[in-house]
C-alpha cells in the first residue's frame, strides 16, 4: 500500500537542501545522562527554512534543548561578493532527535526568537537556492 503523504510536502515553510559546516552549543550547560558542555560543537547543516533546520551532528542532544546557533550561509547566486556571505546568530530548540546509519544523529531544530532581519536573510537565501 503506497504511503498517502508520499510527494505531499506537509511542512509550511520551503527548504533548501544545503551543505554548510555550522557551530552550535548549549545555551545553559544542560544535565542529561550525558553532559554537553556549553562549548561550541561544529555540524552539517543539511536544509534550512525560516521555521528552522536540520543538522549532522556525533552529539546525541536531548529534545527541548535549547541551542546557539552561528549559521554561515554562502550564496554563489549572487553576483555580489561583498553580500556573499551572510553569517548570523539565532537560538533554537530540538523538535527532533533521529539516529542515522553512519552512527550520527539528525537533529531537527526550530527557531526561537528570530528577528525580522534574521527572517529576511533567510528567506532569500531559501529564495534564492531553490530556484
Amino acid at each position: 500500500m503506497a504511503n498517502k503523504w508520499e510527494g505531499f510536502e506537509r511542512r509550511k515553510f520551503k527548504r533548501a537542501k544545503v551543505n554548510f559546516i555550522i557551530t552550535y552549543q548549549v545555551e545553559k550547560p544542560l544535565k542529561a545522562e550525558v553532559k554537553i558542555d556549553s562549548k561550541e560543537i561544529n555540524a552539517l547543516l543539511l536544509d534550512l527554512s525560516e521555521c528552522g533546520i536540520a543538522i549532522s551532528t556525533t552529539e546525541n542532544i536531548p529534545m527541548s534543548t535549547r541551542l546557539l546557533i552561528k549559521l554561515i550561509l554562502v550564496d554563489y547566486t549572487t553576483e555580489d561578493k561583498d553580500d556573499r556571505i551572510k553569517t548570523r546568530e539565532v537560538r533554537g530548540e530540538v523538535r527532533d532527535n533521529t539516529p542515522d546509519k553512519a552512527g550520527r544523529r539528525r537533529i531537527g531544530i526550530s527557531f526561537t526568537d528570530l528577528s525580522d532581519e534574521v527572517r529576511q536573510v533567510i528567506t532569500e537565501f531559501v529564495k534564492r537556492t531553490t530556484r
